[in-house]
């Protein structure tokens, strides 16, 4: 694979956490209209953030000990296609159990999607670079973090800059 493939394919791979990473912290702040919308408590419109770390931390590890032996780019992509019919679902849901029923294959598809991509991003780059592959990842994620101080962060951290131009 040439350089630059290689960096295409780590790049769609960092949009992807990113994606992934906004549909995880966007639910604290639906939770109000969610409780609106299913004529529930907000306490209890919190079990869409729960259920989802519970598809994360449960669901995501069976699926990948499960696809193991598969062939990764098959794997990865119908994860990200499961994540989206997850999402569907959910925007559809006739009932609130249906919602959380949504949010848990969605953690779990999520789960799964980070575990093969940093595998996937291990296994592009050469032994020098997988530590660095794989840190992109997650510097993706900090965009997500809530800032102290705005004013001190750059937009994007400069080593994915650097990583990727």
């Amino acid at each position: 694979m040439k350089i630059s493939k290689i960096k295409l394919a780590l790049f769609a791979m960092a949009t992807t956490f990113f994606a992934v990473g906004v549909t995880e912290f966007i639910s604290v702040g639906v939770l109000p209209a969610v409780a609106h919308e299913f004529s529930i408590s907000t306490s209890t419109a919190g079990l869409i953030t729960t259920l989802y770390a519970l598809g994360v931390a449960i669901g995501a590890p069976i699926l990948t000990l499960l696809t193991n032996n598969l062939a990764k780019k098959k794997v990865i992509l119908s994860a990200l296609l499961i994540f989206s019919l997850s999402h569907l679902l959910i925007a559809a849901a006739p009932n609130f159990l249906t919602v959380l029923i949504g949010r848990f294959i969605a953690g779990a598809a999520h789960g799964l999607l980070f575990a093969l991509s940093s595998i996937i991003a291990a296994a592009l780059v050469g032994p020098s670079k997988q530590a660095k592959a794989i840190d992109l990842f997650f510097q993706v994620l900090q965009l997500l973090l809530p800032w102290e101080r705005h004013s001190e962060l750059p937009l994007v951290p400069l080593s994915v800059g650097e990583f990727l131009f």
